[in-house]
């Protein structure tokens, strides 16, 4: 069960990249925990790539590159500038 708002650190922020043909793991079961996360008020920005195998599932490069304009703390806005020119792998 996911606590209220009130016990989320007030500067989380969450990211929840996927790829909507994603055949390993459906588009629509990854989008859930988005949106209840974002119910409660934290701050939850769904982001699409393209994933870099078969199946499109694997996007591992574009997590690290996201969590790593996290950690140098690059705003939401320009986070998503960067996905809109297109994330793969």
């Amino acid at each position: 069960m996911l606590q209220s708002s009130s016990h989320f650190h007030p500067q989380l922020r969450v990211f929840v990249l996927g790829d909507p043909m994603d055949t390993s793991v459906p588009w629509s079961t990854q989008t859930p925990l988005a949106n209840r996360l974002k119910e409660m008020g934290v701050a939850t920005t769904v982001i699409t790539g393209v994933g870099s195998d078969p199946q499109r599932h694997m996007l591992g490069a574009s997590g690290q590159m996201v969590g790593s304009l996290c950690l140098c703390g690059v705003s939401t806005d320009e986070i998503l500038k960067i996905a809109s020119v297109g994330l793969k792998g």
